[in-house]
């Protein structure tokens, strides 16, 4: 048995076609890695000068003196001196990021007090010197004075809202206020963890700041609200959870996390990214190991041997079975090779970050034990295309077994979406809604409300004997006189 799977290991390492896809695997590996490190920054600069070009000659056909012109006049000379301040200071700076989220309201103010129909002094004259004080802490590098400022108001905020709800006597309006009240100790938080944390506004983290944020927010509403769930409420919740307490841990213990277009995040979502070319590479050798030895007439040659023929059928099958996991384990050291000379090997040292629903908590890891627990849920989705390719192959010819699997992997997302729009519970016996496993990863809900984790595997098993035995019935029958 053992001679025989080195045989057909042998006759896959001589196909050219394989070292092709693995070829223009290798090319979109780099292609995808070159976008996401050069991709943004080019996208962002032709957006930009396009879009100020565009203010500009919006800005010249106006005439601020004008009342039918005034209004849009200011709103378009605000936008052109947000985005002139922008380019000033660059995309990577905190500037930027303070200019787009708090000196918006600044500058209209300024701009609206400049550009009246009728100007009043006093206006103008605070607005620019609140304008101007923007400017110079702009200029003094000093962030940290933004968040201390914010801080301030949302604590002021928090008072007011503290006492306003003590005085409260209607209900309905002390929920409102309890609403409110959270979402500010929420922002309290975040702001607490910039400063603690020394997070500027250009600090990768920033993102995780806003996650937690979002999905607090997520998760406070679906807490609060007692009416009956949906099953996608359950789900959108349980999602909400697991960024909210993964953000959360990375905040607390200064762990770098992927943003989901560089190294560490295309290694994580690797399957997502790269499993095409994984089932494209496993279909072609399932789809024709069978076939291509009655094709070529070669299939005389193997059953002059003195195997049976349950045990040549076997040996190719499991020789299926070990491409899938080098196929996979050579897709993964390509990205890591090309991803690691893009963007730097050092998030190879950064742990990935899990949330597990069973107990409650986040778990640290290795990238690539992530990886090895992920294609472990994988594999049997792996496991049923490559069978049906090869039962395909071993009854009829390499083209119609390849096309089959393939049509069944990619026909899989539209298949599960129309169970899930018109909850047809009958479908739960199909295999799409069973074969990926990953969607029960760390004890999280199925995607469907009438399947489990123990009744998947069983249908995944049920369809596997299904295919085998009569691949064996038919393969052991074949005639092979006329071949």
């Amino acid at each position: 048995m053992i001679n025989l799977i080195k045989n057909e290991i042998i006759k896959i390492f001589k196909k050219k076609a394989i070292y092709i896809t693995l070829a223009i695997t290798l090319i979109f590996i780099i292609g995808a890695n070159a976008l996401c490190k050069y991709g943004d920054l080019f996208s962002f600069n032709t957006y930009s000068n396009n879009y100020k070009i565009y203010l500009e000659t919006e800005l010249q056909n106006l005439d601020y003196k004008k009342v039918s012109d005034n209004a849009q006049y200011i709103m378009i000379k605000t936008d052109l001196d947000v985005v002139n301040l922008q380019e000033k200071y660059g995309e990577d700076s905190w500037q930027y990021q303070i200019v787009n989220e708090k000196m918006y309201q600044t500058i209209k103010t300024y701009n609206e007090c400049k550009y009246a129909l009728e100007p009043n002094e006093e206006s103008l004259e605070v607005a620019e010197k609140e304008y101007n004080r923007y400017l110079e802490l702009l200029e003094s590098d000093d962030w940290k004075y933004f968040a201390k400022e914010d801080l301030e108001q949302v604590k002021a905020q928090i008072a007011k809202l503290e006492e306003d709800k003590g005085k409260a006597i209607d209900l309905v309006e002390q929920d409102m206020l309890e609403g409110e009240l959270y979402e500010q100790n929420l922002q309290k938080q975040i702001l607490e963890w910039r400063l603690e944390k020394d997070i500027s506004y250009t600090d990768e983290r920033s993102y995780l700041l806003n996650r937690y944020k979002s999905n607090q927010l997520d998760i406070q509403a679906y807490e609060n609200n007692n009416e009956d769930k949906t099953y996608s409420d359950k789900l959108q919740y349980q999602d909400a959870l697991k960024e909210a307490n993964i953000s959360r841990y990375a905040i607390e213990h200064d762990i770098k996390m992927s943003m989901g277009n560089d190294f560490k995040g295309l290694l994580e979502d690797f399957f997502s990214n790269f499993e095409l070319f994984i089932i494209v590479i496993i279909v072609m050798i399932a789809g024709s190991i069978v076939s291509e030895e009655f094709n070529k007439g070669t299939i005389k040659l193997l059953l002059v041997k003195p195997y049976s023929r349950t045990k040549i059928l076997l040996s190719k099958y499991i020789t299926v079975l070990l491409t899938i996991i080098f196929t996979t384990i050579t897709v993964i050291a390509m990205q890591t090779i090309v991803g690691g000379l893009f963007f730097g090997f050092d998030d190879l040292k950064v742990p990935t970050l899990a949330y597990n629903f069973i107990t409650n908590s986040v778990m640290e890891m290795n990238i690539f034990s992530y990886l090895g627990i992920v294609l472990l849920h994988k594999l049997p989705q792996y496991i049923l295309i490559a069978t049906i390719a090869f039962s395909f192959s071993t009854a009829t010819n390499t083209p119609v077994a390849i096309v089959i699997s393939l049509l069944g992997y990619m026909s899989t997302t539209i298949i599960n979406a129309f169970v899930r729009e018109f909850n047809i519970v009958f479908m739960k016996f199909f295999i799409t809604p069973n074969w990926d496993l990953t969607k029960y990863l760390f004890g999280k809900l199925p995607e469907f409300e009438f399947v489990n984790f123990n009744f998947s595997i069983a249908i995944c098993v049920i369809y596997l004997i299904l295919m085998i035995i009569p691949t064996f019935i038919v393969f052991k029958r074949r005639n092979i006189k006329n071949v």
